[in-house]
């Protein structure tokens, strides 16, 4: 081999390894940008979802306290209609003559009803209308379970 080949095949070999580097950091570089812009994107995504759910639930709000369902109870204490008001948050009830009794003993009652007040404890009230029954648990303030009576 002559001396000029020798030289030209080490260069052309420099060039292919210096032409890999570029390409290679220009690549890198490449998926750097899009990594910052597609995460940078999400959290805008993101960051907007959450006041969109936020909005939603405030107008979920303010549709719930103008919708105009109320429910009326007949000649009670106003203990009884603040209990109404808060299960009437959970579910409509109907207006009407209601009697509110408080659980003392589940186990009796279990004994009774083991479905229905299978999650009853001391302290849980028992909303009695004419076509159901609700228990309440005024603690955690939840609907514990609903039966409908048949007539």
């Amino acid at each position: 081999m002559k001396l000029g080949q020798v030289f030209s095949s080490k260069i052309n070999n420099l060039v292919l390894v210096g032409i890999t580097l570029a390409s290679l950091v220009v690549t890198i570089a490449v998926l750097i940008y899009f990594f910052t812009f597609v995460r940078t994107k999400n959290r805008e995504v993101g960051s907007n979802q959450v006041v969109k759910a936020i909005e939603a639930q405030n107008d979920a709000e303010k549709v719930e306290e103008n919708s105009g369902a109320q429910v009326q109870v007949a000649g009670s204490s106003p203990e009884i209609e603040a209990l109404v008001q808060k299960v009437f948050k959970h579910i409509f009830l109907p207006s009407g003559d209601i009697k509110v009794l408080t659980v003392i003993d589940a186990e009796i009652l279990r004994k009774q009803e083991p479905v229905f007040y299978q999650f009853a404890k001391p302290g849980d009230k028992v909303l009695v209308y004419s076509d159901r029954i609700i228990l309440y648990d005024p603690v955690v303030d939840k609907v514990l379970d609903v039966a409908h009576l048949s007539k």
